[in-house]
C-alpha cells in the first residue's frame, strides 16, 4: 500500500492527516481491503490534491476508526515526536482558526440550508468548539 502512495507522504499526506484529525474528517480511508481516500495527484505540479470534505464534522467520528484507517495514519507518530514539525502544524491550524470568524460570514446562506425548509445539518458553534481544540495539549493524543 505504501509503495503506490512513496513521493506524497511527506509533507502533504501528514499535513492531509492533521488537518483530517482537526476537521474530524473520517472520509479518507484505505487499508488492505480498500477504501477510498479522496485524493488526487496533480501530475502538472507533482502534489496532492484533497477532495471530498463533506465527512468534515462528523458527529458519529471515531477517533479509533481514523487511527486504525486514515490512508497516512503512519505518520501521525512521526508528526507528534518531532516537537518542530508539531510546532509547524499547530501553528498552521492557529493561522487556519484565525480566519474562521471570516470563512463562516462569507458562507452564502444556501450552505446552511440541505433543502427548502429543511435545514443542513450545520452548527458553527459546534464547528468552532472542534477547531478550537488544536491548542489543547490532549489534540496531539490520537492513541493507537
Amino acid at each position: 500500500m505504501r509503495q503506490a502512495c512513496d513521493g506524497i507522504w511527506t509533507p502533504g499526506g501528514a499535513l492531509c492527516l492533521v488537518f483530517d484529525w482537526w476537521v474530524r474528517n473520517d472520509d479518507r480511508n484505505l487499508t488492505q481491503l480498500g477504501g477510498n481516500p479522496n485524493l488526487l495527484w496533480d501530475t502538472s505540479r507533482a502534489q496532492l490534491v484533497v477532495i471530498d470534505h463533506n465527512a468534515a464534522f462528523s458527529m458519529d467520528f471515531s477517533a479509533t476508526d481514523f487511527r486504525r484507517t486514515h490512508i497516512f495514519a503512519a505518520e501521525w507518530t512521526g508528526i507528534v515526536e518531532d516537537w518542530i514539525h508539531r510546532s509547524h502544524y499547530q501553528q498552521r491550524l492557529a493561522n487556519a482558526y484565525a480566519m474562521l470568524e471570516e470563512a463562516l460570514a462569507s458562507c452564502p446562506p444556501s450552505w446552511f440550508w440541505a433543502d427548502f425548509g429543511v435545514p443542513a445539518q450545520f452548527d458553527p458553534e459546534a464547528v468552532r468548539f472542534a477547531l478550537r481544540r488544536f491548542d489543547q495539549p490532549d489534540f496531539w493524543d490520537l492513541a493507537p
